[in-house]
């Protein structure tokens, strides 16, 4: 498979294949959202145009915050059957790579959470910094009733933050995780009603524009360095 390369150069302000990004200089905040409907569900080669996108933003000197959203009522329900065989071909390290750019990051990373975020939607939030769930939030790794799951991204994070007894729940029976229990479990960080998503996202972002770059870079790779780099840390000789 060939991967997407993206202008270093790029003024940011632009829609890409599933999603689009968008910076606003003024509050060095720059936005992913993803936009590709109906589900939001992103293929190997879009995961990989994300991750170089998130490593673009982390060199731009006019982004301090980065905030994960997306269009519509879901952020990323499931993945389509038809893509499956693509899904298949790819290495999982190597999508495992691209998911956890969030986590590389050196800038802080946001995920807005409304609707469902299945399977690597859900890896991918669990890669951010942050999580704003609502009422309307539901996380999990649905598992079909006579298949074992596509891939395993996103687990060990999820169990390093819930424990095997819940994480054992969730595959086991299949369990999908509402936005109040994801935040009494510790996945999520802010638990607000739907309306006021934005607004909630808004604050958070000045709250963390109040320490130094240099601060919240300090702190992302101490806590890497303590054990909370997950799958990163062991596939770093996958970065290109």
């Amino acid at each position: 498979m060939n991967y997407v390369s993206v202008d270093p150069y790029s003024l940011m302000h632009e829609r890409r294949d599933g999603f689009y990004v968008h910076v606003d200089e003024q509050q060095t905040r720059a936005d992913v959202v993803l936009a590709y409907p109906p589900a939001n569900c992103l293929t190997p080669r879009q995961f990989a145009e994300l991750r170089l996108t998130f490593e673009q933003l982390d060199s731009n000197p006019r982004v301090r915050v980065i905030v994960l959203r997306a269009e519509d009522k879901h952020f990323s329900r499931f993945e389509d059957a038809e893509r499956e065989p693509e899904i298949a071909s790819v290495p999982p390290a190597r999508l495992v790579w691209d998911i956890n750019a969030p986590l590389r990051c050196s800038k802080p990373v946001v995920a807005a959470n409304r609707g469902h975020w299945f399977g690597t939607g859900f890896a991918l939030a669990l890669a951010c910094d942050l999580r704003i769930v609502t009422e309307t939030t539901q996380y999990g790794f649905p598992v079909k009733k006579d298949d074992f799951p596509g891939g395993t991204f996103g687990w060990s994070q999820a169990l390093q933050i819930v424990g095997s007894a819940r994480m054992r729940e969730m595959l086991m029976r299949s369990r999908l995780i509402p936005g109040v229990q994801a935040f009494e479990w510790g996945i999520a960080t802010d638990f607000v009603v739907d309306s006021d998503l934005e607004e909630m996202t808004d604050a958070t972002v000045r709250e963390l524009l109040d320490l130094s770059p240099s601060v919240q870079s300090t702190i992302k790779h101490v806590l890497s360095d303590l054990g909370e780099g997950f799958e990163p840390a062991r596939t770093e000789s996958l970065d290109p």
